[in-house]
């Protein structure tokens, strides 16, 4: 009986981990997927590395936008599926693929919990697949 209750127990908190990581993932997953951006805004952190096609930089939340605005506009975006996905204590990671009109690409994107609790993206890649 005690096993029951202390596998039962270990389900729920796995349950209750998976759920906080998984917060922000939906909505950016559909702004990837959309291309819509807006989605993606609110999970930006205040400074952001940003690489895209091997042009990186570290700027602000507005930069990182705009950057990912104008990559959408040149390549527009069909699909998003994220392959692997991972956490460790305080930070999460999503590696996928995007499908767009011009081709495939790995996006990889990092994010670290905030002092609420949040977690804010930190770090966005694209590259070609």
């Amino acid at each position: 009986m005690k096993t029951i209750k202390f596998l039962l127990s270990g389900i729920l908190v796995c349950f209750a981990v998976l759920a906080q990581s998984q917060t922000m993932t939906p909505d950016v997953a559909a702004g990837l997927k959309t291309g819509n951006v807006n989605l993606i805004n609110k999970y930006l952190a205040k400074s952001v590395d940003i690489s895209i096609l091997n042009t990186s930089k570290t700027c602000s939340s507005t930069e990182a936008s705009a950057e990912l605005s104008k990559f959408f506009q040149a390549n527009a975006a069909k699909d998003f599926a994220a392959i692997h996905n991972g956490e460790r204590t305080g930070s999460s990671y999503v590696i996928g693929k995007l499908t767009t009109s011009t081709g495939d690409f790995r996006v990889t994107y990092y994010a670290k919990k905030i002092e609420t609790g949040d977690y804010r993206i930190n770090q966005i890649k694209i590259e070609k697949f």
